[in-house]
């Protein structure tokens, strides 16, 4: 089982791939639903609204945004 700290940081590792690496979102076998959302120091991280809205972006062929 992962922790909840590391699996933060792996998402957040994702969302900053995926947004260097916008060729790759063809190539996902994954979803949103794999990801989730973290409330930490205050602040809320919406992991899965992010990587929503990234690859809608990209299929929506607005990689320049």
């Amino acid at each position: 089982m992962v922790k909840s700290k590391e699996l933060f940081e792996i998402q957040l590792s994702i969302v900053g791939y995926l947004l260097k690496n916008k060729e790759d979102i063809d190539r996902l076998s994954i979803n949103e639903d794999y990801l989730e959302d973290f409330k930490r120091n205050g602040k809320f991280y919406n992991f899965k609204y992010i990587f929503k809205k990234i690859v809608q972006i990209h299929r929506e062929n607005r990689d320049d945004e």
